[in-house]
Formats: C-alpha cells, sequence, structure tokens
C-alpha cells in the first residue's frame, strides 16, 4: 500500500480516537479489507473476460457449423444435379440403343439370308 494511503488511515484512524496497538490493528484491517477487495475485483473481471472468451467461442463454433451446413448443402445440390445429368444421358444412350435397333430391323425385314437362298435354290 502506498505511503499516502497509509497516512490518510492513520489519519482516520486518529479521527476515530484510536492510538498504539488500536490504531495498528485498524490500518491492517483497513489494509486486508483493500486487498481482498482488489482481489474479488479482480476475479470478478477474470471471469467476465472468460464469459466473453466462451461467447466468442460459441459463436465462432456457430459460425463454422452454418458454413459447414451450407457447404454440405451445396455438395448434395451438386451431387443431385451429376445424378440427374447421368441419368439423362443413360436414358439418351437407351433411346439411341433401342432406335439402332429398330433401324436394324427395318433393315433386314426384306432381304434373305445366304441359308435361306441356298434352301431356295435346292426344293
Amino acid at each position: 500500500m502506498s505511503s499516502a494511503t497509509l497516512q490518510q488511515l492513520k489519519e482516520l484512524g486518529e479521527s476515530l480516537g484510536l492510538q498504539g496497538n488500536a490504531l495498528v490493528e485498524f490500518i491492517k484491517r483497513e489494509e486486508r479489507e483493500k486487498q481482498r477487495l482488489e482481489k474479488e475485483k479482480e476475479r470478478e473481471e477474470a471471469a467476465r473476460q472468460r464469459a466473453f472468451m466462451q461467447a466468442e467461442a460459441a459463436e465462432k463454433e456457430k459460425e463454422r457449423q452454418e458454413k459447414a451446413k451450407e457447404r454440405q448443402f451445396e455438395l448434395d445440390r451438386e451431387k443431385a444435379r451429376l445424378e440427374a445429368d447421368q441419368a439423362r444421358q443413360e436414358k439418351g444412350k437407351t433411346r439411341k440403343r433401342e432406335r439402332e435397333t429398330a433401324n436394324r430391323s427395318r433393315k433386314g425385314e426384306g432381304k434373305t439370308t445366304n441359308r435361306e437362298r441356298q434352301a431356295a435354290n435346292r426344293s
């Protein structure tokens, strides 16, 4: 404690009529009380700081989760788009094969095979 503060406590104690050991005990008691209040104030400040840091950390975690959720949504949407594109391509390939098969069948309707001609020649 500073000498100015000690002087003030001495003057306060003397104004209360304290002298000798009673004055010394008064000053010590007041010093302890002031130190206790300072420590309590420091603890409260530390608690406020911890609460602030925890709130900040919680906010950052919430933001991180929201961003992760948005990224997952975008990935799911892109996956669905790719799957739809792939399904369209497969459907197009299937249709093309069906058309080619139908065209081959139509082309072959009027023609005879070598075996059919040979069998006809024998008869």
